[in-house]
């Protein structure tokens, strides 16, 4: 699901050509995001799951730009932003759109994220073991920060063993 504050802004694909410009081919882009399980608040959740994809420069902004192209039509009427459950299930501002529009909405955006990222990558952690973990490693516990910032790690090593596994030596910001 992509929330209201990881929507690809309207900024982000100039902020992408002015960061990467002149870097030549080769490069990739770690664009990540942050989703919970729906069934409860934030700070409570029982599984938490941090996840992401790499895109290369040129796809990136081909994702940002057809991203917001998609969603567009559906501004006026509050739908700012992709979340696949109450899109699927209507509710939140997705109940003001027809099933063939959410249906519309979410085969073209998930077909246009399978198009354009060059890897996909998530991570996933329980409380409950994120509390055994942090009881049996004290010393370190407190680096590791919150369960977000632990997934975001998982998500990191996982880059790191796609990179070795793909002899990928490229930069990667």
């Amino acid at each position: 699901m992509i929330r209201p504050e990881c929507q690809p802004s309207k900024f982000g694909s100039q902020w992408l050509r002015q960061l990467f410009a002149g870097t030549g081919h080769g490069l990739v882009t770690l664009m990540m995001q942050a989703f919970l399980d729906e069934g409860s608040t934030h700070g409570s959740a029982v599984l938490t799951c941090v996840g992401g994809y790499l895109f290369e420069p040129e796809a990136a902004i081909q994702f940002q730009a057809e991203w917001n192209k998609a969603l567009a039509p559906f501004f006026s009427r509050g739908v700012r932003y992709f979340h696949a459950s109450p899109c699927a299930y209507p509710d939140d501002k997705f109940v003001n759109l027809s099933d063939e529009e959410r249906k519309y909405l979410f085969r073209e955006l998930v077909a246009l994220t399978r198009t354009t990222a060059r890897l996909g990558f998530v991570a996933e952690l329980e409380n409950s073991v994120l509390q055994e973990w942090q009881l049996a490693n004290p010393t370190i516990a407190s680096l590791v920060g919150s369960k977000y910032a632990a997934c975001c790690l998982q998500c990191l090593l996982f880059i790191k063993q796609w990179a070795k596994e793909e002899n990928y030596n490229g930069d990667i910001h």
